[in-house]
């Protein structure tokens, strides 16, 4: 059963990612960066950089085009996916979660982590800069 659920997760995340990424091209988007940032428990996406076809950078998702994305998600309590829509900065910024909790569950807790997502349009991929806070203690007799 999880498994099927865990395979189910990255269906979902490969689909929306896909829908995600038809609309940046449609809507003229050259690359996204989105730095994240996260610790006791709580993370937030801080920072945006997109940057347009045309050359043009803009740094507030809001002011991405008012473009409606398709994405799927679980049901829990009614064991099934569903279908919704959301405008792309909303979608985008839904597949950051996603991703980095698919790579990386758990980047906003204890002392937390931060980096960037990067989406290279063209190509049509995604690249995760991952950075770790630690603390390391160490008690000894000197």
């Amino acid at each position: 059963m999880l498994i099927e659920l865990v395979e189910e997760d990255c269906e979902i995340i490969a689909k929306n990612k896909y829908n995600v990424f038809t609309a940046l091209r449609q809507s003229d988007v050259k690359s996204v960066m989105v730095y994240f940032d996260g610790c006791a428990d709580d993370g937030q996406m801080t920072e945006w950089e997109v940057e347009l076809s045309q050359g043009e950078h803009i740094s507030d998702p809001e002011l991405l085009p008012k473009v409606s994305v398709e994405r799927l998600a679980h049901c829990w309590h009614q064991k099934k996916r569903v279908t919704t829509t959301a405008l792309l900065a909303v979608a985008l910024e839904d597949l950051c979660y996603d991703l980095l909790d698919e790579s990386y569950s758990g980047w906003g807790n204890n002392d937390g982590s931060y980096g960037a997502l990067m989406f290279d349009v063209e190509q049509g991929n995604v690249t995760l800069e991952y950075n770790r806070r630690t603390v390391h203690t160490t008690t000894m007799e000197v």
